[in-house]
């Protein structure tokens, strides 16, 4: 077979559409910072004699010691994607300026779900935890696993989500009022009162999957003769001992 030219083929890479990514990082106090390539920070608002604006750059090696010495907290890092057929945003907790939003809980959860889902499809058995090691976990359970994964994962990303509004509602707050703002304005808000309840929502429910998931695992899955599932019942033991643990 004679070998093919190579040279011969006229071809270039091109991108389909602009892509745009914004990381910002998002504080306490409805205080927000941006890094410049890992190697400064700037912050925002600032006042100086007018209208807020971005502060000086602050190396980032010197970033933890600043907000220490102010008592902020990192809170965690929102990554905004804006492209031709639309902007999407996601998030990840942190506690310093280099955490990548993939680094997110959530996710993670998700490639759990799927990767039970491939080892069932797989045939794979699943083994419980603890005493039980050398037991084969059944096949309906198997699935419930992968299920509650998967609630877990959507229960964490709405935590995200409320976490991120709370965060812009008062960072909108800090912006429009000034700093003379007063720490107790948020209470007369509503839309912040909902977050903070969405918040506690998202925050109970992954709790509960969580419960379920590792009950499984571990195959004890009654708690004071209930069923783990009957946790869902505000009245069931199962539940008081989720609440109190």
């Amino acid at each position: 077979m004679d070998e093919f030219d190579y040279s011969k083929i006229n071809a270039r890479l091109i991108s389909s559409q602009n892509i745009s990514i914004d990381e910002t990082i998002i504080l306490t106090g409805g205080l927000k910072a941006k890094s410049y390539d890992d190697l400064s920070v700037t912050f925002y608002p600032i006042w100086k004699n007018g209208p807020p604006i971005w502060g000086n750059e602050i190396a980032c090696r010197d970033f933890q010691g600043f907000l220490k010495d102010r008592s902020i907290e990192v809170i965690g890092i929102k990554q905004d994607t804006k492209t031709e057929n639309g902007n999407h945003w996601r998030w990840a907790p942190a506690k310093a300026c280099h955490n990548p939003p993939h680094n997110n809980p959530s996710y993670r959860w998700t490639f759990i779900s799927s990767g039970l889902r491939r080892s069932i499809k797989a045939g794979t058995s699943l083994n419980f935890i603890g005493d039980k090691s050398s037991q084969i976990i059944p096949d309906v359970d198997a699935n419930k696993l992968s299920d509650l994964a998967q609630h877990i994962a959507i229960d964490l990303h709405q935590m995200n989500q409320a976490i991120v509004m709370m965060a812009e509602h008062l960072h909108n707050d800090l912006v429009g009022n000034g700093p003379r703002c007063s720490r107790y304005e948020h209470i007369r808000h509503f839309d912040l009162s909902s977050h903070i309840h969405a918040f506690f929502q998202a925050f109970s429910a992954a709790r509960d999957h969580y419960a379920q998931f590792v009950a499984i695992q571990i195959d004890h899955k009654t708690v004071k003769g209930e069923h783990i599932d009957s946790m869902s019942n505000p009245h069931s033991p199962s539940k008081s001992l989720i609440l109190l643990s």
